[in-house]
């Protein structure tokens, strides 16, 4: 036959205050029974002027005093010797013994120690944990709003002002002081070609600046002015050998334009030099050579006063179209860039600071050229190979006619 051997309760010992109450459960040994045999538990109190408990086992505290709660297997007269019991005290109230505070998991701020950083504008949920959970000791926060922190509906704490405060959280006779740092978050700013910019920071009243908003990095968010950024200077008005000229260059970022005098030429005077190349062949490897000497001053300042090079009036672009040295000033147009050009006649200008200088010059079609540049060099190999050749056959006639005679 079916037997109950033991019944367990939950609580064995319970100290609550007037007022509270606390649900009880009893577990059957054992946990199964036969689907014929109907198994509760019966409920009862001691003294119902201390603690009253319902049917499924909810304890009230009604007065002070101590009493217990039994339970056992209903119907009793069947298993009247299995019983549990709870004893509980009932006391005025409930003192708090320890107290804790702490974050609640995803809120905004950042907890260290008793230190609570927060941005203006966000709000941080506490929690409490106060030991014994039923203490009857309320909790209580002060500072509620001071300007920079404002506490309502607590636990929650909203960042008013870039500042320092602090809240107090007491329950009973225990209390935890949490210091509230208020950090403002302060956006990015570019720089630009004049003035410095920043990353994104978060700075307190005392002007600290952090890279997070936690406050637990310091960092300077300074970006450097990035300066101008200039492109080829221009020439406006040129000089002549009695009048200053003018140049100007434009910053590609912000549009600011440098202009700069360009002192009067003076008795200097600039020519191509007779070595310069204004011939070129379709399909050469090589690029058409140019250089322009001072003929009437000191050459070693000539290169510094190179500006720009335009054919047929259009702007080249150095290092692409052209590359240009010192050594007077040495200009080379490059194979690439010629051979995009029509056949004919063009103008190549090479502009200085101080004067500019134009000449003609021709690109053919493949063999019409003069004999210049790579063609030249094909010539003299073959010449110099003819002329030895002719010597070797000379060499050899000699020979025989010796031995002819002998």
């Amino acid at each position: 036959p079916y037997h109950i051997t033991g019944i367990t309760l939950n609580k064995t010992r319970l100290t609550l205050a007037v007022g509270q109450t606390f649900q009880l459960t009893a577990s059957l040994t054992p946990s199964t029974h036969p689907d014929d045999i109907s198994v509760s538990t019966h409920w009862y109190t001691g003294n119902g002027d201390v603690v009253t408990v319902s049917d499924n086992g909810l304890v009230t505290a009604v007065g002070i005093g101590g009493t217990y709660i039994g339970a056992d297997p209903y119907p009793t007269s069947t298993y009247e010797l299995i019983f549990g019991q709870c004893n509980v005290e009932v006391v005025n109230k409930i003192p708090a013994e320890s107290l804790e505070v702490a974050l609640v998991d995803g809120s905004d701020g950042y907890l260290s120690g008793d230190l609570l950083t927060l941005e203006k504008g966000k709000t941080a949920h506490l929690k409490t944990t106060v030991t014994p959970s039923n203490s009857t000791d309320y909790i209580a926060f002060d500072n509620l709003n001071d300007g920079i922190i404002d506490i309502e509906g607590t636990p929650y704490i909203t960042a008013l002002n870039k500042g320092n405060s602090s809240t107090t959280v007491t329950v009973g006779n225990k209390s935890v002081t949490l210091r509230v740092r208020v950090l403002e978050k302060v956006p990015a700013v570019a720089a630009t070609c004049t003035e410095a910019g920043n990353s994104v920071y978060w700075t307190d009243i005392n002007g600290n600046k952090y890279s997070d908003k936690n406050g637990t990095s310091v960092t300077d968010p300074t970006i450097a002015a990035l300066g101008h950024n200039f492109g080829d200077w221009e020439i406006t008005k040129h000089p002549t050998e009695t009048e200053e000229g003018e140049g100007k260059h434009t910053c590609t970022r912000c549009g600011f334009e440098e202009t700069e005098i360009i002192p009067a030429k003076g008795a200097d005077s600039y020519a191509f030099t007779a070595d310069s190349v204004f011939t070129w062949e379709k399909g050469s490897k090589t690029g058409m050579p140019v250089t322009v000497k001072n003929t009437s001053g000191d050459d070693a300042a000539t290169f510094g006063k190179f500006a720009n090079v335009y054919v047929d009036g259009k702007k080249l672009t150095r290092n692409t179209d052209y590359t240009a040295e010192e050594g007077s000033i040495k200009v080379t147009l490059s194979a690439e860039y010629l051979q995009s050009l029509d056949t004919g006649t063009h103008i190549i200008k090479i502009e200085l600071t101080v004067t500019s200088l134009e000449h003609e010059f021709t690109v053919t079609e493949p063999g019409s050229a003069p004999l210049t540049g790579d063609s030249i060099w094909t010539i003299v190999l073959f010449s110099a190979l003819a002329v030895v050749s002719a010597a070797a056959l000379i060499f050899v006639l000699v020979l025989r006619k010796k031995n002819h005679v002998k």
